[in-house]
C-alpha cells in the first residue's frame, strides 16, 4: 500500500471512529418507523418519556426482526398507532398473535 493510500485510510478510520452513530434504525416498513416516532414522541404512552421515543421504537424494531414479523405486522402496527383497531383488526387474521407480540416487545422494551 502506498504512503498515500495508507494516509487516505487512516484518516477515513480517524473520521469514522469520532462519526455520530446512527440514531436510529430502519425496519423494512417506513409507514412503522413514522407511525411509532410520531405516536410515542407525542408522549401517548406515559412509560415512554418524550426524549426516548426514537430508541423505544428502535427497540421495537429489533424485537420484530427477531421473532420474523414481517412487512404485513409492520403494516397493522403503524396502523394501530394512528387508527381505530376495531375498524380494522378484521382485514388481518394473524392480528390477535401480532397484538400479543407486540404487547410482548413494549414490555421486553420498558423493562429496558
Amino acid at each position: 500500500m502506498s504512503r498515500y493510500r495508507f494516509r487516505a485510510v487512516a484518516a477515513a478510520l480517524a473520521v469514522a471512529a469520532v462519526a455520530k452513530p446512527i440514531s436510529s434504525l430502519a425496519s423494512d416498513n417506513p409507514a412503522f418507523d413514522e407511525a411509532c416516532k410520531n405516536y410515542y414522541g407525542q408522549e401517548n404512552d406515559p412509560s415512554v418519556p418524550l426524549g426516548n421515543a426514537s430508541q423505544f421504537c428502535d427497540c421495537l424494531t429489533s424485537y420484530y426482526a427477531s421473532v420474523d414479523l414481517g412487512t404485513e405486522a409492520l403494516d397493522f402496527f403503524a396502523r394501530t398507532y394512528s387508527d381505530d383497531l376495531t375498524t380494522f383488526m378484521h382485514d388481518y387474521p394473524e392480528g390477535e398473535t401480532w397484538m400479543n407480540r407486540s404487547f410482548e416487545a413494549e414490555t421486553t422494551c420498558k423493562a429496558g
